[in-house]
């Protein structure tokens, strides 16, 4: 994003700070596309390794917040926001140390909690979250970019929205912290920030406060599921976006891609389109059946979703999100192939899980492709698919199964809207798709 901004800003640009994940730098340094003009005016702070703030970021934040400080009200703040930047703007409240705000933040997660929650904390720990880059900005004319990594691109949980309004309760962080019992376990200091304002009356920051700041979303998740889309369809398959707001643990969305799955498979074998038409109608409540011209189904089918799964994480292994899900599901699917063969006979059945930042979980891959033959194969070159599946070992059993070419490796993209999931299903007997 700042590569192209200065590009085509080009003199207009004054000077500029830019916070980036630790190695980003040497990640793209061979890509000319990701660098910066050779006498740059802008600064480049790397920090929050392995997405977690570190003393690092708090020096990028602090560099941001000396370069706000030195605008004038003739001038025009450009902010770029993507994936992240929770991470890369941790500069804390004053009298709280990065330290006791991590440690904080890592009980949280421990405890289960989603990405709202963890976000309303952050906002209520830190000095630029929650809108507080946009009031420190304030008169100077303001306009952020987005890049979405969030179901329903809310802007407020997109990097803690430090250039939206906070609508949050005051006691909202306290709560929180109380309903996963960790009050008693916080650092003083914390507690005493969270328990702040409990006598005021609640009053949200309000948005006339934010005339000078425009929002503008410029990348999320459905544009990516579009293309997607278009790609397939290029390739000749009938195919349908099932949705982009998949927010779900990964064994709620894995029993909605089996049955789907399933159930398409057992329509086309037994040319009764009801049972399946009414399991749509209750699972997705739209009718998907209105967008596929069924004459053409031979042919083959894509289905398409985007969004983040959660994945609870027991084992030592390697791997992500989006590799567990491959081979869960095509462990799965599997075993509904062997106890009905029937409706699997002949049509093929493949799925694909990716990140669009080509990073998944502590791998170098961006996700994976499985299908029920990938199990069968690894089965009978003696790799146990449930040993891996316990360890959460994804990637080294995608690794060992067809030499590793079911990996999706892509390198970091630079790019972060979330994931996306597609389902093709084609008919064997027809060898055009």
């Amino acid at each position: 994003m700042a590569v192209e901004a200065e590009r085509i800003l080009d003199n207009h640009l004054r000077s500029g700070v830019v916070c980036v994940p630790k190695n980003t730098l040497n990640n793209f340094k061979s890509n000319d596309s990701f660098k910066l003009k050779e006498k740059s005016v802008i600064k480049v702070y790397e920090g929050a390794e392995n997405n977690l703030p570190d003393e690092d970021a708090v020096k990028g934040a602090d560099a941001i917040i000396e370069e706000i400080k030195s605008l004038s009200q003739s001038d025009l703040l450009l902010v770029l926001i993507s994936g992240g930047g929770s991470a890369l703007l941790p500069k804390p409240r004053m009298g709280l140390s990065l330290e006791d705000k991590l440690y904080t933040m890592k009980l949280l997660m421990s405890s289960g909690a989603n990405i709202k929650e963890l976000n309303v904390v952050r906002k209520k720990l830190s000095q630029l979250k929650g809108g507080g880059l946009a009031i420190l900005s304030y008169p100077v004319k303001t306009v952020t970019l987005i890049l979405s990594d969030v179901v329903n691109d809310t802007l407020d949980v997109i990097a803690s929205g430090p250039t939206v309004p906070n609508t949050d309760k005051s006691e909202a962080a306290y709560d929180i912290l109380k309903k996963y019992d960790l009050l008693d376990k916080l650092p003083s200091p914390v507690l005493n920030i969270v328990q702040q304002d409990f006598e005021t009356p609640f009053v949200p920051t309000q948005p006339k406060g934010f005339c000078h700041v425009h929002n503008k979303i410029i990348g999320n998740n459905l544009i990516a599921v579009r293309e997607a889309k278009n790609c397939a369809e290029r390739l000749g398959y009938r195919t349908v976006i099932l949705t982009t707001l998949i927010d779900s643990p990964i064994k709620t969305i894995i029993e909605f891609y089996l049955r789907l799955s399933f159930e398409i498979c057992k329509m086309l074998y037994t040319n009764d389109i009801h049972p399946f038409k009414t399991m749509i109608d209750h699972l997705l409540k739209t009718n998907i059946i209105d967008s596929i011209n069924l004459s053409e189904y031979c042919k083959g089918i894509c289905l398409i979703a985007g969004g983040e799964i959660t994945v609870p994480v027991k084992g030592p292994g390697v791997g992500g999100r989006n590799q567990e899900l491959a081979l869960q599901f095509s462990y799965r699917l599997n075993k509904l192939k062997e106890n009905y063969p029937m409706y699997f006979k002949d049509y093929d059945v493949t799925f694909m899980s990716a990140g669009t930042d080509g990073i998944d979980g502590n791998s170098c891959a961006a996700g994976a492709i499985g299908c029920p033959n990938t199990i069968a194969r690894a089965i009978e070159n003696f790799v146990d698919p449930e040993f891996f599946l316990v360890r959460n070992d994804s990637y080294n059993f995608f690794k060992q199964v067809n030499k590793g070419a079911n990996l999706i490796t892509t390198g970091h993209t630079g790019t972060n809207v979330m994931d996306i999931h597609v389902i093709c299903i084609r008919d064997l007997r027809d060898k055009s798709v």
